[in-house]
């Protein structure tokens, strides 16, 4: 079975843009798999590279803007399409990618899984269509990592 690492990021504090933590979370009551690692974060820093480098399938879950509120995209990320720029103090999933690749020689099958956001706000909840499309998420990604051990609340 592949070793797969899933990385849910986001503010749990300004609504939407906390999708990812709460997919991770709810994704670890459901995984009970040694091979999924599930990691939560603010946002992504160039320190997961070294985490990244070590599987072999990695999903990251964030909000997305742009889109009707409550829309699912799922994406394979192709680091090799990534143009290469400078740094800044945000990262997205293929620059973490880029510096897996340079820093360790080792890119996992990459895919982002994204939930248009409705509210950026200040609350701790997920807005109506962002929480309603949790259990497809949810479903999404264990597709993606063929998880076979899944137990479901």
């Amino acid at each position: 079975m592949s070793r797969s690492i899933i990385i849910g990021y986001g503010n749990p504090l300004r609504g939407d843009d906390a999708l990812g933590y709460h997919a991770a979370r709810r994704l670890s009551g459901l995984v009970k798999s040694t091979n999924v690692t599930i990691h939560t974060c603010h946002q992504l820093t160039p320190e997961l590279a070294a985490e990244v480098s070590k599987f072999d399938i990695a999903v990251f879950i964030d909000a997305s803007v742009g889109d009707m509120p409550g829309t699912l995209a799922v994406t394979q990320i192709d680091p090799s399409s990534i143009p290469n720029r400078t740094f800044s103090h945000q990262l997205d999933p293929g620059s973490i990618l880029i510096c897996s690749q340079i820093l360790y020689g080792q890119v996992p099958v990459s895919y982002l899984v994204t939930v248009s956001a409705d509210s950026y706000g200040y609350m701790e909840d997920l807005s109506v269509p962002v929480r309603n499309k949790l259990p497809e998420l949810t479903d999404a990604v264990l597709r993606i990592i063929g998880s076979t051990r899944v137990v479901r609340g």
